[in-house]
């Protein structure tokens, strides 16, 4: 059954904030869900028929009708209202910037330059609609620049190999590079993204004026290349990959270890650090000095292989609680059972269940993050098919009576 309201219950910091998304995937529409967890009136807007391909990828469940539905769309889209609209054609450019842009303090989108604008749904266009509405463009190589470049395709793996992470992530050469997963550039663009557009949407609260937002996923990617991009343009040195040590940082412990039942991750990054770890399995620090400090030495190999030794035959939370109580960083490296049985995520409840439309059941996943003291957010729904909101949305935002909305449905407008 539809929602009967066209606004989400008070809760979280940004209710008042109206969102407008038509992007598809994760990178854009990750980010006004963000927004849809702290309270904001997020709307989805698709293509009549199919909607977003997000929809269909990957890990699937199965809906009571037999349609398969992403694991991903059914664990991240909550909170929001979905509706349908052909942006490609007149009658939908005429409804996006006459009825549905004057109502919205924000647009995000994500598709590739110049794509609605061919369609008279430009930047100028909307800003005449709304001078102060943030439009926020998410893409893979960004709105300016070499035209090959703007117009190329990417994904989460692209933005990754382009951005520089990719050449930093994995084992040493030969092997290959490796991917972060999962849709490591995808979130991470996300977050970059409502944190712009919240900083344009402050502004324009004050001043009146609306602006544009560029967010290319590579340059977010290589944002958080930490001093990689400096070590170069200072010394010219192209660091390379080095597993589970981190590329900047040459000292040890710092790598994941197999015990007995699983793997932990060990960071002793300081002396006191390494003489705590030293104590833990008898061993004295101011003879491996030189191991801390340089792992790839022999007394570093030699070093590392006396800690591999000593985890190898120990249960994994054996060795996180010996070294944990000695006050060294370490866990275990958590599988998905793991986290779901851990009784610090259940006493601070981070998975939260919600009633998904699609699939006509309860779900449960990740509840929203971070903490707010005193406006909590919170997801009170999940996803629902395309055009799930479209008669509710149509009538009580865009302003068309139920013969027109039918009208639009019957020439497939929306």
């Amino acid at each position: 059954m539809t929602q009967q309201s066209s606004a989400p219950p008070p809760f979280g910091s940004l209710q008042q904030l109206r969102i407008l998304s038509s992007g598809v995937y994760i990178a854009e529409p990750f980010a006004p869900i963000l927004a849809a967890e702290q309270g904001a009136f997020v709307v989805n807007l698709e293509r009549p028929g199919e909607g977003d391909p997000w929809r269909y990828t990957g890990y699937k469940f199965q809906t009571p009708d037999g349609k398969p539905v992403s694991a991903d769309w059914t664990g991240e889209r909550h909170n929001e209202f979905f509706i349908s609209l052909d942006l490609s054609t007149p009658a939908g450019r005429d409804i996006f910037l006459d009825k549905l842009i004057p109502k919205f303090d924000i647009w995000m989108e994500s598709s590739k330059p110049g794509t609605v604008g061919k369609w008279g749904i430009t930047d100028e266009a909307v800003l005449k609609r709304n001078p102060k509405i943030v439009i926020t463009h998410v893409s893979g190589y960004g709105q300016s620049g070499l035209p090959d470049y703007m117009g190329r395709p990417s994904y989460d793996a692209i933005a990754q190999a382009y951005g520089g992470l990719m050449s930093l992530t994995g084992l040493p050469e030969p092997h290959p590079p490796i991917r972060t997963a999962p849709w490591f550039g995808d979130f991470i663009t996300a977050l970059h993204a409502i944190s712009a557009t919240l900083a344009a949407y402050i502004h324009a609260q004050k001043t009146g004026e609306g602006q544009v937002l560029d967010i290319p996923q590579f340059e977010v990617i290589q944002r958080h290349s930490g001093a990689v991009a400096a070590i170069y343009h200072r010394e010219k040195k192209v660091l390379k990959r080095r597993g589970n040590r981190d590329v900047t940082t040459t000292t040890q412990p710092n790598d994941t270890y197999e015990a007995l039942d699983g793997w932990v991750a060990i960071s002793a990054l300081t002396e006191p650090d390494f003489a705590k770890v030293c104590e833990v399995f008898g061993e004295d620090a101011k003879k491996w000095e030189r191991a801390h400090r340089d792992p790839d030495s022999a007394p570093g190999r030699e070093f590392d292989h006396l800690l591999r030794t000593w985890v190898s035959d120990k249960i994994a939370l054996e060795v996180v609680a010996l070294l944990n109580a000695k006050g060294v960083a370490c866990s275990k490296v958590m599988s998905s059972q793991d986290i779901a049985e851990d009784p610090h995520y259940q006493a601070r409840g981070v998975h939260q269940e919600w009633y998904d439309y699609s699939l006509q059941r309860t779900v449960k996943g990740i509840g929203p993050v971070p903490r707010f003291s005193e406006t909590p957010g919170k997801i009170w729904r999940g996803p629902g098919p395309v055009g799930y909101d479209n008669d509710m949305i149509y009538n009580q935002v865009a302003g068309f009576t139920p013969q027109q909305i039918k009208d639009l449905l019957q020439k497939k407008v929306i």
